[in-house]
């Protein structure tokens, strides 16, 4: 009899293998995804909008930046042109710290003192970090953002012990972990500690909890 355990919150998401290509995607597919329900993600704060001198200068950096709707302030902006950014695109980033509320950051490698610089977003709210070389002594940083709402974490070397530095987030609802470092028998402790928190394992074989659905086969004769 072969046995077939499905993921805690059942889901994984279907994704290119090119991530540059699949972030590029990101901003236009974010809701069409059922990953953010609208704009349910957004911080309960108000901002000034980024003058339209500022987007140009984002853009001609090389950035990619979407404003959230024709009359919102706040901004989606992404890495995908630039896998491996510049020191200097980060003082561009920090002129709209205050608006940036999504960060696309998929597949993008950043050394350890950019990835601090990021403490100076105030309001991120979604983040996707998914193919990137996040650590967990980087989720120290995400850690300290109390608007965050989902976190894409799929595809890094980050460890349950690194995510354990989330657990005070109070507003985190998602956050996505398949093919990350965290072992098999680690999950439980993963899922103790985000208490709340819709955890993508991406239908990894997990221990069964009680609320798993398990389905019993039987092996085919060959």
């Amino acid at each position: 009899v072969g046995l077939i355990l499905t993921g805690h919150f059942g889901g994984s998401l279907t994704h290119g293998e090119g991530y540059l290509f699949a972030a590029a995607q990101q901003v236009a597919a974010e809701e069409k995804s059922g990953i953010l329900p609208g704009n349910a993600d957004l911080p309960d704060t108000t901002v000034q909008y980024a003058t339209p001198e500022q987007l140009t200068r984002l853009r001609k950096a090389g950035l990619t930046v979407s404003p959230l709707g024709q009359n919102s302030p706040w901004l989606s902006v992404g890495f995908m042109n630039l896998p491996t950014p510049p020191d200097s695109i980060f003082d561009v980033l920090l002129t709209v710290a205050p608006q940036v509320t999504r960060l696309h950051l998929g597949a993008v490698n950043l050394p350890e003192n950019a990835w601090q610089k990021l403490v100076q977003l105030p309001c991120l709210s979604s983040v996707y970090l998914q193919g990137s070389n996040v650590s967990d002594e980087v989720l120290s940083v995400f850690a300290r953002h109390r608007f965050l709402v989902n976190l894409n974490l799929s595809d890094t070397k980050v460890t349950a012990v690194g995510v354990k530095q989330l657990a005070g987030l109070k507003r985190l609802k998602k956050i996505f972990l398949y093919r990350s470092d965290i072992k098999s028998n680690e999950w439980p402790g993963v899922f103790a500690t985000l208490p709340g928190v819709a955890v993508d394992t991406g239908n990894y074989a997990v221990p069964t909890l009680a609320t798993d659905t398990t389905e019993l086969k039987a092996k085919k004769a060959y």
